[in-house]
């Protein structure tokens, strides 16, 4: 038996025994207060360390979950002072759901000048890591071709299907590649063209069998863009609405078949939904901000309900560390509603600089976060 450690945060000791009896493990050692406890769980082979814990967490409930390797994995290739993590203006982990791997990209400004050299993932100021649920371990991945600077924003995505993986790199205004990393090689793909922003967003849309650009136009008429997989041009969908000139998000939804996007500078609360007809739909104004500005909070996906999940900022920011949701069943009868409960994520300052993906299997999302420089990994169960 291989034997893995997990931290609660104010576990019960009823969810202690339901940990065991849903895993067939055995606690080791373990103390309930009101700080976070670590336990050694023996686990079956047929589970991994993040499903075991998974299954003993409660809806609204956040545990820290301790993994191997993970002190510095946050910093880029040069951590400097430490002070500057490859997350900041990100907001979304990848997941392969084939091989149970989560991947992390970005570029950081850096500890020194020049600032934000991130030629290729093994630049200094460039991240590029992955995590394994299988063995609960980090590890640094080896160089590729992709610039990241000046940060990852939403430029990420993932096949579900087969696992590729996207990267739009926009190092400058009209300097723009979008590659993908299938069968161990990275190769580039036609870009989409006539846009302008450094900080867009993509996603991959399975029903569609496409790529989604979210393009907020910085100054010129936002635009979305479809690539279907195989093809060697864009189609435009219009907007029909105002987005963020820069800074926007697409967050994809597996229940609903939606990309939810909008967001970013300018108009920050503006949401829609495209969905699997390529049709575009406004949707009610967001609470608070929506797209990954330096300020703002962050968005993933509810991996059960399929709604819109929004973590705000901390009060030093003005924000409430609350999370919002959005439930497109409600649209027109208040479908935005908030936790009554603050997550854990925001610093002192109230800054939020951290990355989600969805687990849909075990319905938790996972959450690297950066936390102020004592950089944590969470789950949440939403409730």
């Amino acid at each position: 038996m291989i034997s893995h450690r997990i931290c609660y945060h104010l576990l019960p000791f009823k969810s202690l025994l339901a940990l065991a009896l849903v895993t067939g493990s055995s606690v080791l050692a373990g103390t309930i207060n009101s700080q976070p406890t670590t336990i050694a769980v023996r686990s079956p082979s047929s589970l991994t360390p993040l499903a075991q814990a998974a299954a003993a967490m409660s809806p609204g409930q956040w545990l820290q979950l301790e993994t191997t390797n993970f002190s510095g994995m946050l910093l880029p290739n040069f951590s400097g002072n430490g002070s500057s993590p490859f997350i900041e203006f990100s907001d979304k982990a990848v997941r392969n759901p084939l091989t149970k791997k989560i991947y992390i990209l970005g570029c950081a400004r850096g500890a020194q000048d020049p600032a934000y050299e991130c030629g290729s993932t093994g630049s200094p100021d460039a991240g590029y890591v992955e995590y394994s649920e299988i063995d609960n371990t980090w590890r640094r991945m080896p160089s590729a071709p992709v610039n990241s600077a000046p940060h990852a924003y939403d430029h990420a995505a993932i096949n579900p299907l087969n696992g590729d993986y996207y990267y739009y790199e926009s190092s400058h205004i009209t300097d723009h590649k979008v590659w993908k990393h299938s069968n161990n090689q990275w190769t580039s793909l036609p870009a989409p063209s006539g846009v302008y922003s450094q900080a867009s967003s993509l996603d991959f849309f399975p029903e569609l069998n496409s790529l989604v650009y979210i393009e907020g136009g910085n100054g010129f008429p936002g635009k979305v863009f479809t690539l279907k997989v195989g093809a060697t041009s864009w189609t435009s969908i219009p907007v029909g609405g105002p987005i963020g000139t820069i800074s926007t998000f697409a967050q994809y939804s597996a229940k609903r078949k939606l990309i939810y996007f909008g967001g970013g500078v300018e108009n920050e609360r503006k949401l829609y939904t495209l969905d699997a007809q390529g049709t575009i739909t406004a949707r009610s104004d967001a609470p608070t901000s929506l797209g990954v500005g330096g300020s703002w909070g962050r968005q993933s996906i509810d991996p059960t309900t399929g709604n819109l999940l929004v973590f705000d900022n901390g009060s030093a920011l003005g924000g409430t560390s609350k999370v919002y949701e959005y439930n497109p069943d409600h649209e027109g009868a208040g479908p935005w509603t908030s936790s009554t409960t603050t997550h854990p994520l925001a610093d002192t300052y109230g800054n939020l600089i951290a990355v989600f993906t969805p687990i849909v299997e075990v319905g938790v999302i996972f959450v690297a976060s950066w936390s102020g420089g004592s950089p944590k990994v969470y789950l949440y169960k939403p409730q």
